[in-house]
């Protein structure tokens, strides 16, 4: 987190995926379909992952009008709309480039993350088992290895339509505690919950689940 101060009040921006919530991501998913097509063409002409967190200036986001500039502060940094109206909208482009460019790039194209490998995390009072992988044959890591081909049909088809907007289930589908069978109900009432997990636990899964896909 890197703290900001806005008009002598200091707030938090997100600097890192472990910093952001699943919903905070899906809601930026949804903000940037409604992006033109043009502008996410100049977005991918200029991106360049280090220059999005190195560069002081504001070419990318001057693609964006303010209103949208505006939502995605709000969202990502949690700062109040009555404080962001009475705001510089230049400050707040700054905010936007310097910092929150990283995940709107991300939600659009793929996001700039390093997978740690985690095997187990807990939440809501649970221990949750990342789905196990082995190596095949040929020597080849298979990931969710364990997995049934329900769960794997049900998380591919939501990865799929839309990996971002459907995380949470995504997540609730193939992490669970150990020796939990898979329970469609149970799935769906866990997810309710999950929209508050860090990204990055999201993000692992996808990891395995593109591995899974490329085999």
């Amino acid at each position: 987190m890197v703290k900001i101060v806005i008009n002598n009040q200091a707030f938090h921006c997100p600097s890192d995926w472990d910093d952001v919530t699943i919903k905070q991501i899906a809601e930026l998913r949804r903000l940037t379909l409604m992006l033109s097509g043009d502008v996410k063409d100049k977005l991918a002409v200029r991106y360049e992952p280090s220059a999005i967190r190195e560069t002081d200036s504001l070419q990318d986001t001057s693609l964006f009008d303010s209103d949208w500039t505006e939502a995605v502060f709000c969202l990502m940094c949690m700062v109040p709309m009555s404080i962001i109206r009475v705001t510089d909208p230049k400050h707040i482009a700054f905010i936007v480039e310097r910092y929150l460019m990283r995940f709107i790039i991300g939600v659009i194209f793929e996001p700039d993350y390093e997978p740690r490998g985690i095997e187990v995390f807990e939440w809501n009072g649970e221990r949750l088992y990342m789905p196990k992988s082995t190596m095949d044959i040929a020597g080849r890591q298979m990931p969710f290895s364990d997995a049934s081909v329900i769960e794997l049909c049900e998380a591919t088809d939501l990865y799929n339509v839309d990996r971002m907007m459907w995380a949470a289930l995504i997540v609730a589908i193939l992490c669970r505690p150990e020796l939990e069978k898979f329970d469609e109900e149970k799935v769906k009432e866990r997810a309710k919950n999950m929209v508050t997990l860090p990204m990055s636990i999201a993000l692992e899964v996808f990891f395995c689940s593109s591995l899974r896909m490329n085999i």
